[in-house]
C-alpha cells in the first residue's frame, strides 16, 4: 500500500482555477435548482423522441440518461437494451466502434448479471476489434481514433469493475497507443499518428474534445494499472486517522488492479501531466465543433481526475462554464444538437449536468469512511445512519467559516473537519486569510495547524509553498502528511518524492530536500522556511 494510494482513499474538495472567466455561474452542482431544472428539461424531452431510427449509440445514451437519473426501469432504457439484444442477434457490422462500447456501458450499468450474455458479445467484439496499434477506430482504417478510443477504454472499466475477466495485455496496448499518440506540445488528435518508441510526432486535428478523450483514457488505463488511486488495496487502520475506518465489507470492494508489468509507468504519468498542462493552457468551454460530445468528454476526464488525485473540487469552474453554455444555447426547450443529432446531444447534456463520471466513482468506492473506536463524533448534527453504521457527515466549510471557528474556539467542529479531508473549501482565498492561515502552520494546536497546511495546500498556489514545506517539520505526523498531499497537487507531481505514511526522520529529510529543490527550480529567488 503506496502512501499516495492511502491519500486518495478520500475525495478532497478544492478549487481548480483553470482557464480564463468564462462562465457567469458558481456554486452549481448537479443538485443546485436550476441544474435540475435544466436535467428534468432534457429527460422530458428524450422520453418525447421516437429513437426508433436512431443508432444504436444514441439509444444507448438516452437510456443512460435515466439511469444516472436513478431510473433503471425507465421505457427507454428499456428500448435500449432491447436494441442491445436486437444488435446483437443480428451481428454487429458497424464500422464504428461507438456503439458496441455504448452497449457495453449502460448493460454493465443497469444489471450486468442479467445481461451477462450479451455483454459477453460486445465484450468479445471489444477484444476483436482492437487495432494492432493498440487504439481503435473505423473497420476501413489501420489508425486508431482518439474519440472512439474512449468508449474502449470506459468499456474496460466498466467490464472489470463488474468483475468480467480482462486481461493486462490489450490495456498494455492502449497504455502504448495513447502514449505513443501524444503530440510534443502534450495534446491528442483525432486519428493517432503513432510515433516511434519514445518520441512524439506532431498530431492532427487536435481539439479540446480529442484532449479530454484521450486524458480520460490515460487516467482509466492508470486506475486499471494501480498506478495511483485510491483503490490500488485498502489501507490499514495504522494507515488512516486515528479511529477511522474504511466503511463496507471486503465483498464490496472492487476486483484487484491489472499487473502493469507491460506498461511505461513513467511515460504514462508524463502524458497525464503534460495532457493537463496543455488543458490549462488552452482550456476553453467553447470546443467550436462537437460542442455537447466535448463536454461528455470533459466531464468524464475531470471525473477521473478527481478520483485518482483526490482533488475534488464541490463546484467546478468547468462544470458552470459548461452549465452557462447549455443554458444559452439549447435548440428547443430542453434540446441540444450541436452535430451528433437531437437525440444524442440531448442525451451528452444531460449526462454532463448530472456529474455522470462522478456518480460511478463514487458508487464504486462505497458511501466513504466510518468512525469507529472513539465513540460517538462531538458533533451529533453530523451523525446518520447507513447500513447499521454511524457515518459522521460534514458539511462544507469555507476557509472564512473556519477562521470563524477559531475566533469562536468552537472545538468540537474543527475536530470534526480536521477528521473529513473532504469538507474544507479553499476556493476565493483572499490574502488576508492566507496570512492567516500561513502564521497558524507555524503556531497553534495539531488540528489547526493540520487545517491551515489542508487549506493552503488545496488552493494549488506557489506562494504557499514554503509554508507547505515548513509543515514537512511539523511534529504531527497529519500535518506532515497533508503538506506533503499539498505539494503534490501544487506541483502536479501526483507520485511526488516519496514519504510514505510510516516514514522515518531520514525520508522525511530526504523529502523535504527534493522539494526544496523543486521549488528553487520553479522558482529560483524563492527565501525557502528554516529549518
Amino acid at each position: 500500500m503506496t502512501a499516495l494510494s492511502t491519500r486518495l482513499l478520500l475525495f478532497l474538495a478544492v478549487a481548480a482555477s483553470v482557464g480564463p472567466a468564462l462562465g457567469a455561474s458558481q456554486g452549481l452542482t448537479p443538485e443546485s435548482p436550476e441544474v435540475r431544472k435544466l436535467i428534468e428539461s432534457g429527460l422530458a424531452a428524450i422520453e418525447k423522441m421516437d429513437g426508433k431510427d436512431e443508432e444504436l449509440g444514441a439509444k444507448c445514451l438516452m437510456g443512460l440518461a435515466f439511469v444516472k437519473d436513478d431510473k433503471p426501469d425507465h421505457p427507454k432504457v428499456q428500448q435500449a437494451v432491447a436494441a442491445c439484444y436486437e444488435t446483437a442477434k443480428k451481428g454487429y457490422e458497424a464500422e464504428s466502434f461507438y456503439s458496441a462500447g455504448l452497449a457495453i456501458i449502460l448493460l454493465t450499468e443497469v444489471n450486468p448479471r442479467t445481461h451477462a450474455s450479451v455483454i459477453s458479445y460486445y465484450f468479445n467484439l471489444l477484444k476483436q476489434r482492437q487495432k494492432k496499434n493498440g487504439g481503435w477506430g473505423y473497420t476501413n482504417r489501420e489508425s486508431g481514433d482518439t474519440s472512439q478510443t474512449q468508449y474502449a477504454a470506459l468499456s474496460y472499466w466498466e467490464a472489470h469493475r463488474h468483475g468480467l475477466s480482462v486481461e493486462a495485455a490489450p490495456l498494455a496496448g492502449l497504455t502504448d497507443w495513447l502514449i505513443r499518440t501524444q503530440d510534443p506540445d502534450g495534446a491528442w488528435g483525432y486519428q493517432g499518428e503513432m510515433g516511434p518508441a519514445g518520441k512524439r510526432v506532431e498530431q492532427k486535428e487536435i481539439s479540446l474534445s480529442m484532449v479530454s478523450a484521450a486524458l480520460g483514457s490515460v487516467l482509466i488505463t492508470i486506475d486499471l494499472f494501480g498506478i495511483m488511486g485510491p483503490n490500488q488495496s485498502v489501507p490499514s487502520e495504522e494507515e488512516l486517522p486515528t479511529g477511522v475506518r474504511v466503511a463496507g465489507e471486503e465483498s464490496t470492494r472492487r476486483a484487484p488492479r491489472l499487473s502493469s508489468k507491460q506498461v511505461e509507468r513513467d511515460r504514462l504519468i508524463k502524458a497525464y501531466e503534460d495532457g493537463t498542462k496543455w488543458m490549462e493552457k488552452n482550456y476553453s468551454i467553447d470546443n467550436k465543433a462537437w460542442q455537447v460530445y466535448y463536454l461528455y468528454a470533459l466531464e468524464r476526464f475531470r471525473g477521473f481526475e478527481e478520483f485518482l488525485t483526490g482533488v475534488a473540487p464541490g463546484s467546478p469552474k468547468w462544470y458552470n462554464d459548461g452549465y452557462d453554455f447549455l443554458l444559452k444555447n439549447q435548440k428547443k426547450p430542453g434540446i441540444w444538437d450541436k452535430g451528433c443529432g437531437e437525440a444524442a446531444d440531448t442525451a451528452f447534456a444531460v449526462l454532463f449536468l448530472q456529474r455522470s463520471t462522478q456518480k460511478i466513482l463514487r458508487a464504486s468506492i462505497g458511501e466513504g469512511l466510518m468512525l469507529s473506536g472513539r465513540g460517538l463524533p462531538k458533533d451529533l448534527s453530523s451523525v446518520r445512519l447507513d447500513g447499521g453504521q454511524i457515518v459522521a457527515q460534514q458539511e462544507k466549510t469555507a476557509v472564512e467559516d473556519l477562521l470563524g471557528m477559531l475566533d469562536e474556539d468552537q472545538s468540537a467542529k474543527l475536530d470534526a473537519l480536521a477528521d473529513d479531508p473532504s469538507a474544507l473549501i479553499s476556493s476565493g482565498l483572499d490574502a488576508r486569510s492566507a496570512r492567516r492561515l500561513e502564521q497558524l502552520v507555524r503556531g497553534g494546536d495539531p488540528e489547526v495547524r493540520l487545517l491551515a497546511v489542508r487549506a493552503l495546500g488545496r488552493t494549488g498556489n506557489l506562494d504557499y509553498v514554503p509554508s507547505l514545506l515548513y509543515g514537512l517539520t511539523d511534529p504531527d505526523k497529519r500535518v506532515v502528511l497533508a503538506a506533503r498531499d499539498g505539494l503534490r497537487f501544487t506541483s502536479r507531481k501526483f507520485q511526488g518524492y516519496g514519504l510514505n505514511n510510516r516514514f522515518s526522520e531520514n525520508q522525511r529529510y530526504e523529502a523535504k530536500t527534493k522539494w526544496e529543490q523543486w521549488y528553487l527550480s520553479v522558482r529560483p529567488d524563492a527565501v525557502l522556511p528554516a529549518n
